[in-house]
């Protein structure tokens, strides 16, 4: 396994094009490689087997706010090939207080993937650590009207998704899914969206339908999250990727539920 000293916190690609993200530890950093499996083209049924900017804009913003995460118990939905769940290990790191630090999830068809791609890079990140004492990884389909009962009652404080608002049944089940666990627990959502444009004859003019439906949906069915929006120009870029201006972070912080 490739290691080389860091002089700060930083995530680069090498030669060959592998991710590298720093282990958590002294100021003198050592960076660890990630090797993820993936699919460059699937069909629409298998996009979860691809690695979208959604997920890399994701990562660099967790990495530029690690206290987002500290203490929290963390849950992603639409984990696909598991980036963004590493990263959320790695620098939160929930597994050291001797619970789980992240819930991976995803559909039951994308799970064999997403697993190998987290077992495969466990011992990168913590030293020794096992993929057991760092994620629960489970199926978990936002299209279902009610989250189970083990997902609202696991006391996640954290919840990730990057690029999964793609279709309106997904965006009106992330929105119910969220006011679900918000009435459980005081919670912070970060959602990248990269915003797809169409030309619409019912509109007559170019919109981007998935980011206007979850923009109107959040503030029609949550109206006490507090979104605060954010575009790649304000997040520290340390992935290698094209930082369209058409990938957006919302951050969403609900209150204590009453």
């Amino acid at each position: 396994m490739k290691r080389e000293k860091a002089a700060k916190k930083s995530v680069v690609v090498d030669a060959d094009g592998d991710l590298i993200v720093p282990r958590k530890g002294e100021d003198d950093q050592e960076e660890v490689e990630i090797f993820l499996e993936l699919s460059l083209r699937t069909p629409l049924t298998g996009v979860g087997a691809q690695l979208w900017r959604g997920a890399l804009f994701l990562s660099d913003y967790l990495l530029a706010n690690p206290d987002i995460l500290r203490g929290a118990r963390v849950l992603e939905v639409g984990a696909g090939v598991g980036l963004t769940a590493l990263v959320a290990a790695a620098v939160g790191c929930g597994a050291a207080s001797g619970r789980k630090a992240v819930a991976a999830t995803d559909l039951e068809s994308n799970l064999a993937l997403l697993s190998r791609n987290l077992r495969r890079n466990c011992s990168r990140l913590v030293n020794g650590g096992e993929c057991e004492d760092l994620f629960d990884i489970f199926p978990l389909d936002l299209t279902k009207e009610e989250l189970p009962d083990s997902v609202l009652q696991g006391g996640y404080g954290v919840i990730l998704g990057a690029d999964i608002v793609y279709s309106d049944d997904l965006t009106d089940g992330l929105i119910r899914a969220l006011g679900q666990l918000a009435q459980m627990r005081r919670i912070t959502c970060l959602l990248s969206v990269e915003k797809r444009y169409v030309f619409t004859l019912a509109d007559l003019q170019t919109t981007a339908p998935a980011y206007d439906r979850l923009k109107e949906g959040l503030s029609r069915s949550l109206p006490t999250a507090e979104v605060t929006e954010y575009s790649s120009d304000q997040v520290e870029q340390r992935f290698c990727y094209e930082a369209s201006p058409d990938l957006v972070l919302l951050e969403l912080r609900f209150p204590e539920p009453s």
